[in-house]
């Protein structure tokens, strides 16, 4: 493991583990050789001196509130960022060109379903320029009227930017602000730390619970299982991995 966690549970005391991440937390300290750090690893960890160095990154204590020299930033005076990779295109709400990708059923075998979006399957890995969508706060007062929303106003926006976008949303998409990431030709994004955390918590290869469902790939009638929930692995500046791995795809 890169970074010693037991020597740090043998320091004396909690300042003087905060003094040692202080030193090894570091934007120049990011990879994995020995004695760096990853967010992989971090949110693998699971100890206090793990959440510590996440907080540390932040800027936050441990009740999320603003502490110490506030958020890290790199030497150019810059947020950090996360490299990840994009390990299926069903990860992708949208193409390039906005063309809709399917996140309906993602056991969809056809070209297209009948919202006219593309349906990938899981073991396709994304185009240059598919655009990830990052979930973010509730939608208050609609941006264009500037009116609370209440359930009906809601489906009153809704519906707006369906006719907007051509085709069905599901009502989160409609009701939540997002951030949004176009994946380059090497088949990552880059993202704000914050959202990698959220991203690799949420959907990140072998670091939550498997999902499964089981389906026919297309062009094959065979029933395989495929794993639905791992959709971002952690890439750092020149990832040894190809953009889609294959281990995510079908089980045996």
């Amino acid at each position: 493991m890169p970074v010693n966690w037991t020597g740090l549970t043998e320091l004396k005391n909690r300042q003087a583990i905060l003094k040692e991440l202080h030193r090894i937390i570091t934007p120049d300290n990011y990879g994995t050789d020995k004695g760096q750090w990853s967010l992989t690893e971090l949110l693998q960890t699971g100890t206090n001196a793990s959440e510590d160095s996440i907080r540390l990154i932040q800027g936050v204590d441990g009740m999320g509130q603003p502490e110490g020299e506030g958020a890290m930033l790199t030497p150019e005076g810059l947020p950090v960022t996360i490299k990840l990779q994009v390990l299926s295109r069903q990860a992708c709400f949208e193409t390039k060109d906005g063309k809709g990708i399917n996140d309906w059923d993602t056991t969809c075998v056809n070209p297209e379903n009948f919202n006219n979006e593309i349906c990938p399957t899981f073991d396709e890995p994304p185009h240059e320029g598919d655009v990830v969508w990052v979930k973010g706060n509730p939608i208050i007062n609609d941006p264009e009227t500037g009116k609370r929303l209440w359930k009906n106003t809601q489906m009153a926006m809704k519906s707006r930017i369906e006719a907007e976008m051509g085709r069905e949303v599901k009502p989160g998409r409609a009701l939540y602000y997002h951030k949004k990431f176009a994946v380059g030709k090497d088949g990552c994004i880059t993202v704000p730390f914050l959202i990698a955390v959220q991203l690799l918590k949420t959907k990140g290869h072998r670091l939550v619970m498997v999902k499964f469902t089981t389906g026919s790939k297309r062009g094959d009638p065979t029933k395989t299982r495929q794993i639905t929930n791992w959709l971002f692995k952690e890439a750092f500046n020149k990832p040894k991995d190809k953009p889609h791995v294959k281990s995510t795809a079908a089980v045996d």
